[in-house]
């Protein structure tokens, strides 16, 4: 009996970690197909049409731009909330009590702004289904752009394969920034003899190595669209991701009638049991394996279209060295030597340029 309960247990908490996994990534895949989810209940300003889409609705709206509108004009959130409340407009969640808590929220909302701010909470636990405050970081990902300097995380030492610091040489008029290998910096030439290179060399051979690139583009959009999934395994084909699911769910089913089954009769099967819990993550893994393909190639199409959209309306030279273009399209730096580096593109391309 105690066996029975257990494995009744065991099916039970499967069932809801299989819930919670398909949950993930099926979230995680939307997000990689640039597809998201916003929830429009207590979203002042909208709803959503039959296909999921957001709506403006317009009367609602109105509130909304009145809201910004009259802090623009000087108001607190206590007297913006007072007039709204005089003029008996109705809140998001259609009540008609208004505080400067609520006009403070739609104040902050980055929606508003036409940003979506997702995975501010994630579970932590997929039994318990607590959830916890996102700072920064989730099991799915983070956000971009998290370092302080371009070249932080991204320049590496074809040397010793250590990551780059950033240095200040100097004070005064004669300070100046400079970049050195970790490995070299901490234990020497024996470790590694990688000298620091100069932050403006690094800026100036970018954009050399940014202007070969507007200067070609035809040529260089021509090789990466040939070159789009090199390197990247064979994309499964036997399945589809929809047969898998419709797989998993029998498996479930399966398992369910298993134990309904070992219940009436006291006992288990404990080798079919076994044998349809390895074929359930089997089969899971299939799913995941295959999503994350399909995201790699979703991606590495995007991160050429990005690319490409760019150098099409792109006819002049780069004049001075544009950060945000850099962390845009640039994977890594490989630091050859105190004289010569490879910027590594997103789109899988490397151009190597004197330091």
């Amino acid at each position: 009996m105690y066996l029975l309960t257990r494995q009744i247990a065991n099916s039970t908490q499967e069932e809801s970690n299989t819930i919670s996994q398909n949950t993930r990534m099926g979230i995680s895949y939307r997000f990689q197909e640039g597809k998201v989810i916003v929830n429009h209940n207590k979203f002042l300003g909208y709803t959503k049409d039959e296909t999921g889409n957001l709506v403006i609705v317009p009367e609602e709206a109105e509130i909304v731009r009145r809201i910004f509108r009259e802090f623009l004009e000087g108001k607190s959130p206590y007297k913006i909330a007072a007039g709204l409340e005089r003029d008996k407009k109705l809140t998001g969640s259609g009540g008609s009590r208004w505080y400067d808590s609520t006009v403070t929220k739609i104040l902050k909302n980055e929606k508003y702004m036409g940003d979506a701010l997702l995975q501010k909470t994630y579970t932590v636990d997929f039994l318990t289904k607590k959830r916890v405050k996102n700072s920064g970081y989730s099991k799915t990902g983070k956000s971009a752009y998290t370092s302080e300097y371009a070249f932080s995380g991204k320049l590496f030492c074809q040397n010793c394969g250590s990551k780059y610091r950033r240095s200040a040489w100097g004070s005064g008029k004669n300070k100046k920034h400079v970049w050195i290998c970790i490995n070299h910096q901490m234990n020497g030439d024996p470790a590694s003899k990688q000298k620091a290179v100069k932050e403006k060399d690094i800026e100036q051979a970018f954009l050399r190595a940014m202007n070969k690139v507007i200067g070609s583009k035809e040529a260089f959009l021509d090789k990466i669209s040939e070159d789009i999934y090199r390197g990247l395994k064979p994309l499964e084909e036997e399945y589809t991701i929809e047969q898998l699911y419709a797989r998993l769910e029998e498996l479930q089913q399966e398992m369910k009638s298993l134990v309904r089954q070992g219940m009436k009769e006291g006992l288990v099967n404990e080798k079919e049991y076994s044998v349809l819990g390895t074929e359930i993550e089997s089969i899971r893994n299939r799913m995941q394996s295959l999503k994350e393909q399909q995201a790699e190639r979703a991606s590495r199409v995007n991160r050429v279209e990005e690319l490409q959209d760019y150098l099409m309306v792109q006819e002049a030279n780069l004049i001075e060295f544009d950060e945000e273009i850099f962390r845009r399209f640039v994977e890594k730096v490989k630091v050859q030597s105190m004289a010569e580096a490879a910027f590594v593109f997103k789109v899988g391309v490397e151009v190597r340029e004197i330091l």
